[in-house]
């Protein structure tokens, strides 16, 4: 345990492997001529520990093995009961739970532009939801055992509902993260097993769970991820021939890109003139702010534009809470039909309005 170590356990140079001491927790960072690490370096990698999934900060840092075997047992009858549980009680008794981020370091804030570095972890979620066929054909414990038997994977351990998996992978460039993540999404959809987009995410919580059997490899070598799939690089590829072809028109718009943005700008404008607001409630304006993503940088200014006539708006936070927004909405005409609905609901009267502003214009 992190608690019971000498600061020469934290420090040193060992089988090419760097440990740096940084805010208490064991950052490691493997050789680029290695292929593999041994079991004891993954185990010894400190991972930040939160008081609940609404935490930012984390409340202490203990050892991946830590987080593997003594949490578990810890949290056992906290987790069956969730197990039991629907509806809202579940995801009143879920919010409770201590979680980890398994993939970076957020000694202040829990996003994204705040990561004061990475662990070369990669954990992945298998959901039931999303696997129901092929859990049922293999059942979870034959196909949590066929996952654990891939030379590249740490450990394999049940997920908080009991349902699904969740799996550890040491990689070896934490630089690649997302590229890795696509790739072995591709890798496991090719054998027919869904990953969870989400855990693309390095901010992304991973609730404690408990498995009474968990997979965990000791006395080995795990081979360290590594592998851009040409697929991904194909896919890539293609993307950017299309986008070129497309003159940089964004993905799924059927009009012109100057067209969308002149019909978006017109709508935001119409808010700007009603005085709206989100309010002070920061989760309400980075929901707002989704709606203005799409449009990339266009999008950036329009959404400080009016941000800016906001309450509780703040110059100096601007460029780094825009980099924490979420992408859900990933379209310009779903963009626009997000702002269209606002002021549907808020300001029935905006068509009349606009059609008497751009006469006057």
């Amino acid at each position: 345990m992190c608690t019971n170590r000498t600061q020469e356990h934290y420090l040193g140079h060992s089988e090419g492997y760097e440990f740096l001491r940084l805010n208490e927790q064991v950052v490691v960072t493997f050789e680029q001529s290695y292929d593999d690490v041994t079991c004891d370096k993954l185990e010894m990698i400190d991972i930040p520990v939160y008081e609940n999934y609404k935490s930012l900060k984390p409340k202490k840092y203990v050892a991946l093995f830590e987080w593997l075997k003594v949490f578990p047992i810890l949290h056992r009858d906290k987790v069956i009961y969730v197990r039991a549980l629907e509806g809202e009680a579940l995801k009143k008794a879920k919010a409770k739970l201590p979680a980890a981020t398994l993939s970076g370091y957020f000694p202040n804030e829990r996003w994204k532009a705040k990561c004061a570095g990475r662990t070369h972890l990669m954990c992945i979620d298998i959901d039931y939801k999303d696997n129901v066929e092929i859990i049922k054909e293999l059942t979870l414990p034959v196909l949590k055992q066929k996952i654990f038997e891939l030379d590249f994977v740490y450990s394999v351990c049940a997920s908080c509902s009991g349902k699904g998996l969740y799996v550890i992978i040491p990689i070896k460039n934490d630089k690649l993260y997302e590229q890795y993540f696509k790739s072995i999404q591709i890798l496991f959809e090719s054998a027919g097993i869904q990953i969870d987009k989400q855990c693309g995410d390095i901010t992304r919580l991973r609730l404690a769970s408990f498995d009474s059997s968990p997979l965990i490899k000791r006395d080995c070598r795990v081979k360290l991820f590594d592998m851009v799939s040409k697929k991904l690089a194909q896919s890539e590829s293609d993307k950017i021939i299309a986008a070129a072809k497309q003159k940089y028109q964004p993905p799924h718009c059927d009009k012109p890109i100057d067209q969308l943005q002149q019909d978006f700008e017109a709508k935001v404008d119409m808010l700007i003139d009603y005085g709206f607001d989100t309010g002070p409630c920061w989760q309400e304006w980075a929901a707002f702010a989704r709606a203005f993503k799409p449009f990339g940088i266009f999008g950036k200014q329009q959404f400080q534009k009016i941000s800016a006539r906001m309450s509780g708006y703040n110059p100096h936070k601007f460029d780094s809470d825009w980099e924490r927004f979420d992408n859900k909405i990933t379209t310009c005409d779903h963009g626009i039909a997000y702002i269209t609905a606002i002021l549907n609901k808020n300001y029935p009267q905006w068509k009349t309005d606009i059609k008497k502003k751009s006469k006057k214009l």
